[in-house]
């Protein structure tokens, strides 16, 4: 026997037991089924069975080929059991139409219920997955999962379980993912796996109720991480949704892992305060803006009992974050921590009249987590915060509550104010606490080193370290006191040509040319205009 081949024009099941083969093969024959059109199961009483290759032997592999030139549609009672292939043979269908869920206790890959044995499944769904009720299995054994649904998710109730055992499983949704109900489980099982499985989003992202688990798993070690790939235009969070894992409130350090990944814009908006975010990391590519602006709600990140930032460093900005006038927030949970990092290729914008981070103020950051300053974060040196505000922004800087370390410095600060010119200005939040490490990126409005437009002896000086460039497009720096009190302190490179773009207001440029040949030292410069004469002197 070489292969066994079935055709069936079109298949509805009503209740009993329905077995396409029962017999075993143990050289890895084929077993082939093909369906002409739609199939319908609609499962009448618990003890109802719909099993394609039901011999549970561990010498039973043939493999299954199932192509279903229709819809799958499997309804009825909760407890009654559909499964594909419960043998050690491989699985290769293809549905090319949609499949629906509305209830039994369904799996490929095995069953838990029939029992089954390790193999590997290939799923192709050529039209919308959709859930309302039951239990659906992606896998249940091990061995290797590859699922591609070629348009939308949609599930509104009952549950999906994409891996049971430990199993590599990969979910490519070529549509969109939308929960509105029901729970969504990457692994399944209580018992701790080593390999992981991902979900990769190609269309939107929407949920705006029902659960979705990373993990149903606890544990620190042999137990893998999980993670949502999002290549999405917009990421929508509402309702009562959870995004979670069962690690959520222990001491326990892995975490679920989302990946915003678009090569482009994500749109995202949290539209509620109740949809919540449970010891999950997240995490912007290098290729994606994650636009904020627009989101009603502040945009949430995790927490964590250990105030180890190797551990509650949550979210991690390798891409663009294009905050706007938004904030971020901590999940808020007495006596816990969180970090964010911006990496090397990493930007954060903010328009926030109170700047990135003030503990007297509400900043891009909220610093408070449970009502204490427990919000930190960490800046590459060549990482970038621009600001990009409307109004008048103050640039905070440290100390600043718990920030006091070299990489809560900036790295690169980049001005790109669109404020009214000669009106609207950017400044420190206070003198000498701006430090940065490795570029002033000056691309437009002004930078004033002073609180106001008026010339007094109140200056708010900055600090350049370490050789910081000195990049100018079309912004400038206003010191202007009449005392110098309004400096830049510049830490110079040997022969290395700056140019320090000062300015009276928009149209008035005082540029001012340094280098320092040798022994190169700390040096301080500021500007005051004048009457021809040079009056009024400053005071001294």
């Amino acid at each position: 026997m070489q292969h066994v081949l079935f055709f069936i024009d079109s298949l509805n099941f009503s209740g009993g037991t329905f077995k396409v083969f029962d017999s075993y093969i143990t050289d890895g024959k084929t077993v082939s089924i093909t369906i002409g059109s739609d199939v319908n199961i609609n499962f009448q009483n618990s003890s109802d069975r719909f099993v394609l290759i039901s011999n549970t032997g561990w010498w039973n592999n043939p493999e299954l080929n199932l192509v279903i030139n229709g819809d799958l549609k499997i309804s009825g009672n909760s407890s009654a059991i559909f499964a594909s292939n419960v043998g050690r043979g491989e699985e290769n269908i293809v549905i090319n139409g949609d499949f629906e869920i509305q209830g039994g206790n369904n799996a490929i890959g095995g069953s838990t219920s029939l029992g089954s044995q390790q193999h590997d499944i290939s799923v192709l769904i050529n039209g919308n997955m959709t859930q309302t009720g039951g239990q659906f299995y992606y896998s249940v054994n091990e061995g290797n999962v590859d699922y591609n649904i070629q348009n939308n998710l949609i599930q509104t109730g009952g549950t999906q379980n994409l891996t049971y055992q430990d199993a590599a499983a990969k979910l490519n949704i070529g549509g969109q993912y939308l929960q509105s109900g029901g729970t969504f489980n990457f692994h399944a099982s209580t018992g701790n796996t080593s390999l992981s499985d991902s979900v990769f989003v190609q269309g939107n992202f929407s949920q705006s109720n029902g659960v979705l688990r990373f993990d149903n798993a606890q544990g620190s070690s042999n137990i893998s991480q999980n993670v949502l790939i999002l290549n999405s235009d917009s990421i929508l969070l509402s309702g009562n949704g959870i995004i979670t894992h069962a690690n959520h409130l222990t001491t326990n350090t892995v975490f679920g892992k989302i990946l915003f990944n678009k090569n482009g814009i994500s749109t995202f908006q949290r539209a509620t305060s109740t949809h919540d975010l449970q010891q999950v990391e997240m995490v912007v590519g290098s290729l994606t803006t994650l636009d904020v602006k627009s989101s009603i709600q502040p945009l949430l990140i995790a927490s964590h009992v250990s105030s180890a930032p190797a551990v509650n460093n949550v979210f991690t900005i390798n891409g663009v974050l294009d905050m706007g006038l938004q904030r971020i927030m901590a999940r808020q949970q007495g006596n816990y921590y969180s970090q964010l990092s911006v990496g090397a290729t990493g930007k954060i914008k903010t328009m926030n009249p109170n700047g990135f981070y003030s503990t007297s103020a509400a900043s891009t950051i909220n610093t408070l987590i449970a009502g204490n300053n427990r919000m930190n974060f960490w800046l590459d040196a060549q990482s970038i915060i621009e600001y990009n505000g409307t109004q008048n922004q103050n640039i905070t800087g440290i100390p600043n509550g718990i920030v006091n370390a070299v990489s809560n410095k900036y790295g690169k600060l980049q001005i790109n104010f669109a404020g009214v010119n000669n009106i609207n200005f950017v400044k420190p939040e206070a003198d000498s606490v701006v430090f940065v490490r490795s570029g002033l990126m000056l691309t437009s409005g002004e930078l004033n080193l002073n609180a106001d437009h008026i010339a007094n002896t109140n200056g708010l000086s900055i600090v350049l370290e370490n050789g910081c460039q000195i990049l100018h497009a079309s912004g400038y720096i206003r010191s202007e006191t009449i005392d110098g009190s309004a400096r830049i302190h510049l830490s110079s490179q040997q022969s290395v040509n700056y140019e320090i773009p000062f300015g009276f207001n928009s149209t008035t440029y005082i540029p001012f040319k340094y280098q320092c040949s040798s022994g190169c030292d700390w040096v301080s410069l500021a500007t005051y205009r004048s009457l021809p004469d040079n009056t009024p002197f400053p005071p001294g």
